[in-house]
């Protein structure tokens, strides 16, 4: 094991597309108490929470135009780490059928540990946010319930299964940790005025 690698440590990728564009989010999932291996059982579970957190939950909130398109789960503990890709109906569409807002708009989840500074919090932009969702500057209550609902059904169901969403940290006052650093979720704090990503404008 070698930095930025963390013995029991998960890596998920949900990658989102619009308009023949990708937008992706990563996240990380820590096995409580640590420790290897990480099977191709717990690769699976972990994806399919997320699968069924997304399908359930934001993708209600989401332009028909966007579409979850693939999310994978890496054993991120040590190098060449084994993979598990999620296929059961994937990919699958947004459920609003209203105008969606650029792909660059986002909604901004902040996640909260227990602990204090910038290591131990971490921020999500959910995408695919619709006309419905927004006015002028400000996304709706459904949506913001809906997004904290989302990010609820996957911590609640990886603590079922003995996993922790976690903020992993691997820079300490910009310099690279001798070992990275993870710290569980505990909170999400959402802010109702949207935000913007750059990198998600169209090439």
């Amino acid at each position: 094991m070698a930095w930025p690698y963390l013995d029991g440590m998960i890596k998920v990728v949900v990658t989102y597309g619009f308009d023949g564009e990708p937008s992706i989010n990563v996240h990380f999932v820590y096995k409580q108490g640590g420790g290897s291996p990480i099977t191709t059982a717990n690769l699976a579970t972990i994806a399919g929470i997320f699968q069924n957190a997304l399908y359930t939950q934001w993708a209600a909130r989401m332009g028909d135009g966007w579409s979850i398109d693939d999310i994978t789960a890496t054993d991120w503990s040590l190098a060449n780490g084994g993979q598990y890709q999620y296929v059961n109906g994937i990919p699958f569409p947004g459920q609003e059928t209203i105008e969606e807002v650029p792909a660059s708009v986002a909604l901004v989840v902040s996640t909260r540990t227990a602990k204090t500074g910038r290591s131990f919090r971490g921020r999500t932009y959910l995408p695919g946010l619709t006309e419905a969702s927004v006015t002028g500057n400000n996304v709706n209550a459904l949506t913001m319930t809906t997004a904290a609902d989302y990010l609820d059904d996957i911590v609640t169901d990886l603590a079922t299964a003995n996993f922790d969403l976690v903020v992993y940290s691997l820079y300490s006052e910009g310099a690279p940790r001798v070992t990275p650093v993870q710290t569980p979720i505990t909170t999400a704090v959402i802010n109702s005025r949207v935000d913007t990503q750059r990198r998600r404008l169209p090439a």
